[in-house]
């Protein structure tokens, strides 16, 4: 690594080992330095082994539950002056704990006062430089005074991370490693409060957030000119909008609306739902109710149940099934005939089918042309079919690439409402494709939804033999969410084309359609989502592409020895497109 000193080579792979990005090669240069340097591999020792102690430790003691947030959770060199305190680590408890954190807490003073300026200037290596210097010093005065050797559970416990550090420093070099099985994934489920479960005819206004089918929604605005949405609220609680509308999802169990109309449908353990308007506030007690809001008033309807309306400075309302009530932007209360203005369930139900319906056609339609295109080397739709082969749809490919295998799959729902895609779930999970050809440029456009960011990332497409041969690709998601294109130049040599981290905790669980493009001729490296670009970089040394018996969604079963084993991709694919020419936007 030119211009770097050793710490700070040292310091990038120990980032990139951490991150289940460090080759082989970057193994074995930091295997050196950790031989050059003792301190390189007790700082990597310690950052490995320090999570997982503390879990251990801390988070399921003897006669305490474990713990289901970790908010209290020490840093690594708050772990080390207990080990140096009088009272070995092993034997204090939980209290005695967190009473030395106070007692040791960092002086307000030294912390950077520019937050910003904190990660930029921050030295993960001054905590370790200060330890080894009072090391060096104790280790003096000891000289001087030698006492009887005692050993303590805290010595106990530096030997054992110094044999497993030795454990995991040869596991760096070797081939065959496969991360470690208490590496758990970090799921992303329903995290907020509400997520989008259908879309139809659906136009947001322009200057308002676009949403899509499965994304989630924390204190967010929905504005809607037109069209219909559902939406699942986390307290099970369920609402139909129609536009043109404008809302706010306040939290789990509540929404502001200040125009259009609502249907909600609330289940017994979402009692107390609120409706909150510019004028009221509705206070469901397990039932179903319609509102339409506008300037002048709320009206509210009652199908069954009961519903409490509280408006101005007047006593609440309780209104129960077939009732219905005007509230004016005075906030007075008036009772209405029942009109069923709003759109019924079924008619919703019926609205997005045959909306749905109308994008399949369209689709079909947009395909008949992309399958003309002389430089489509495969199209596979994936929305029928588990397991053996799917045909390659491509008018001219088809006869060099007649079709994919698909292995260890299960159904899943598609990005389309009444769909399906394929979902890989296992490590066995994969759709194998030979290519015969080496290509000059390339693009792979697929529609895909991940449904976790794995600790390990998840493999998107993998060539055969990738890491060995030249021109070979890897395409995957790391756990920060960033999309990662590898280009393999030689056995020493990867070029990374990197995206920030754009499928995040807002994006896990929804479908997207993403483009990896190798333009060849251009030396350009691009990365695309939902036909925007996220990174372009300049290919430092364009080389045929080889991808030989490639892998989407895992890497090729060939490869079994590969480091990068087991990181399938946890979500669903149901459309893939690839290309031998470099895709414009």
């Amino acid at each position: 690594m030119p211009n770097l000193n050793a710490t700070q080579s040292a310091h990038i792979l120990i980032g990139k080992y951490l991150a289940g990005d460090l080759t082989e090669p970057e193994a074995v240069e930091l295997e050196r330095l950790f031989q050059a340097d003792a301190n390189l591999s007790r700082y990597f020792y310690r950052n490995v082994l320090a999570d997982f102690f503390l879990k251990e430790r801390y988070d399921s003691t003897p006669g305490n539950p474990p713990q289901t947030k970790r908010d209290e959770e020490l840093s690594w060199d708050e772990l080390v002056r207990l080990q140096n305190a009088e009272k070995p680590i092993a034997q204090m408890t939980p209290e005695e704990v967190a009473a030395y954190r106070a007692r040791m807490a960092v002086p307000a003073a030294k912390l950077p006062s520019d937050a910003k300026k904190q990660e930029e200037d921050f030295d993960p290596f001054a905590v370790l430089r200060e330890e080894e210097e009072r090391d060096r010093k104790a280790a003096v005065v000891k000289k001087k005074k030698r006492k009887p050797y005692k050993l303590t559970a805290s010595d106990v416990f530096f030997a054992l991370c110094l044999l497993l550090g030795i454990a995991i420093g040869v596991a760096l070099v070797r081939e065959e490693f496969c991360p470690s099985s208490h590496h758990e994934d970090e799921t992303f489920g329903f995290t907020g409060d509400a997520a989008i479960v259908e879309l139809a005819d659906v136009k947001f206004r322009d200057d308002a957030p676009h949403y899509k089918r499965g994304q989630q929604l924390q204190n967010s605005r929905l504005v809607l000119e037109s069209g219909l949405v559902k939406l699942q609220f986390q307290s099970n609680a369920q609402m139909i909008v129609q536009g043109p509308a404008e809302l706010l999802v306040q939290n789990h169990n509540a929404v502001y609306c200040s125009s259009g109309k609502l249907s909600a449908t609330v289940p017994p353990e979402a009692v107390g739902f609120e409706v909150n308007t510019p004028s009221s506030k509705i206070v469901d007690r397990g039932t179903e109710f319609f509102v339409e809001i506008d300037k002048e008033q709320s009206d509210l309807e009652v199908v069954r149940g009961q519903v409490d309306c509280l408006s101005g400075n007047e006593l609440p309302v309780s209104l129960t099934a077939g009732q219905a009530v005007a509230i004016e932007s005075t906030g007075t209360t008036r009772k209405v005939a029942t009109a069923h203005r709003f759109l019924p369930k079924a008619a919703f139900e019926s609205k997005v089918k045959e909306y749905t319906r109308e994008l399949k056609t369209q689709k079909k339609g947009e395909l008949k042309k992309v399958h003309l295109d002389p430089t489509l080397l495969a199209h596979f739709d994936l929305t029928e079919g588990i397991t053996g082969v799917v045909d390659n749809s491509s008018a001219t490919g088809s006869a060099k690439i007649p079709q994919a295998t698909l292995k260890g799959m299960s159904r899943t729902e598609g990005q389309l409402f009444d769909s399906s895609a394929v979902a890989f779930d296992s490590n066995e999970s994969r759709v194998e494709v030979l290519f015969p050809e080496t290509y000059e440029s390339l693009t792979i456009k697929t529609s895909v939804r991940l449904d976790r960011l794995r600790r390990d990332g998840s493999v998107l497409f993998a060539s055969e033999h990738y890491a060995e041969l030249p021109g070979t690709i890897l395409v995957q998601v790391l756990q920060s969410g960033q999309l990662q294109l590898q280009v393999r130049h030689s056995a020493n040599q990867t070029q990374y084309c990197v995206s920030p981290p754009v499928l995040n905790r807002k994006f896990v669980g929804t479908w997207s359609e993403i483009e990896i493009v190798i333009d060849g001729q251009k030396k350009l490296l691009s990365l695309r989502m939902d036909g925007r670009s996220l990174s372009t970089i300049r290919w430092d040394n364009p080389m045929p592409v080889v991808l030989g018996r490639a892998s989407i969604g895992n890497v090729p079963g060939t490869d079994v020895g590969l480091r990068l084993r087991n990181r399938y991709w946890y979500g669903a694919i149901d459309d893939i497109q690839i290309y031998n020419r470099a895709l414009e936007k």
